[in-house]
């Protein structure tokens, strides 16, 4: 009876040292909710874009990567460089992900279209010559991250343009634009050649460059003037940028002569969807321009509200405004100067209907 009680009090003693183990994990493999560990979480990534041109781009509107030919993002991190899928809503994912291990952060490159081992260098980026074709217009935009960093709280990638885009107007004073073909000259860095034909709307990528004043630059071929081409050449250098928008005014003389002006200059962001030269009035009336100048704007429409001012210049209603309706309500105060009605005032009241009269107080 003896042996048997010690046996079972042994039992019990196991078993509850058993439990004192596990209580804290430190005995178990992964928790006790059965959850991933940290080393096994993967590292994945939103895709941020800045818009490219609504409509014509299929990686950057609105952000959507929707019909890409090869929808892979090369991501570095530690040196190391993976291929990840980015879907239309901009998801980075990829079978042979990165792991977060015991970090709290990472730091990551990324570029776009996928290029194995390494980035290509600013000085071997080049863009496509026949930029008439979608497909080629849109495949000369290069995108990049540098060295953005991500945590498991905030994973997003926000892509910029390592390449300059050209918006054109063209004005042909003895004929019609229309069906005008543009072609950028003497440009470096060119799959093919030294040129770029721009799209049928004269829009245009290229490699961030100079081109010094007096040098050949835009060539127009102009339909209703006999297809005679015009080249042009600007009288100051232009200097373009990666990540900006440049609006160009081309303008065809009556005489044949030709002239190419940079007329604003803009990031190439989100809100880059205008197809005319400076930003929308939404925002500002003009590229140089914080607010609305002294001239512009319909002058019947003034700065403020009428319920506000009567005027943007005046905080009160002036001597000279229309007696039969003063700056404040007479259901708070009976002029702008008296806090109150007073026992002097008539308290007979103008603009009385069906020839009844009010008494006041």
């Amino acid at each position: 009876m003896k042996t048997r009680t010690f046996l079972i009090a042994a039992l019990y003693l196991l078993a509850a040292c058993a439990k004192d183990e596990g209580a804290d994990g430190s005995n178990q493999p992964g928790n006790e909710t059965g959850d991933e560990t940290p080393q096994e979480t993967s590292i994945s990534f939103t895709a941020d874009i800045p818009a490219f041109v609504k409509g014509e781009s299929r990686t950057t509107v609105d952000n959507n990567w929707s019909e890409l030919l090869n929808p892979a993002v090369a991501v570095e991190i530690d040196g190391v460089v993976k291929a990840y899928t980015v879907d239309v809503k901009g998801s980075l994912t990829s079978e042979d992900s990165f792991l977060w291990g015991d970090k709290k952060e990472v730091t990551v490159n990324a570029w776009y279209p996928y290029a194995e081992g390494s980035k290509i260098s600013d000085e071997a980026l080049t863009v496509m010559a026949d930029q008439s074709k979608l497909e080629n217009f849109v495949g000369s935009d290069q995108l990049e991250v540098v060295s953005a960093t991500v945590t498991p709280s905030y994973s997003v990638l926000s892509f910029s343009h390592r390449v300059a885009k050209l918006v054109c107007s063209l004005t042909v004073e003895n004929g019609t634009a229309e069906g005008a073909i543009v072609r950028l000259l003497n440009l470096k860095q060119v799959q093919e050649g030294t040129s770029v034909t721009a799209t049928s709307d004269w829009k245009a990528l290229m490699v961030p460059q100079t081109i010094p004043a007096g040098q050949d630059f835009v060539e127009v071929t102009v339909p209703s003037m006999g297809n005679l081409s015009f080249v042009s050449a600007p009288v100051t250098d232009f200097v373009f940028e990666r990540g900006k928008v440049y609006y160009l005014n081309i303008n065809v003389s009556k005489e044949g002569t030709t002239t190419v002006e940079i007329s604003s200059a803009v990031a190439w962001g989100n809100s880059d969807t205008v197809s005319v030269p400076g930003n929308s009035t939404d925002v500002n009336p003009s590229p140089d321009e914080p607010e609305w100048g002294s001239g512009d704007g319909d002058t019947d429409m003034s700065g403020e509200s009428s319920e506000v001012n009567p005027s943007p210049s005046e905080p009160e209603w002036g001597s000279g405004e229309s007696e039969e309706m003063p700056g404040t309500s007479s259901g708070v105060n009976p002029s702008p100067e008296a806090p109150s009605w007073s026992p002097e005032q008539p308290v007979e009241l103008p603009g009385t209907t069906n020839n009844n009269e009010f008494t006041g107080n």
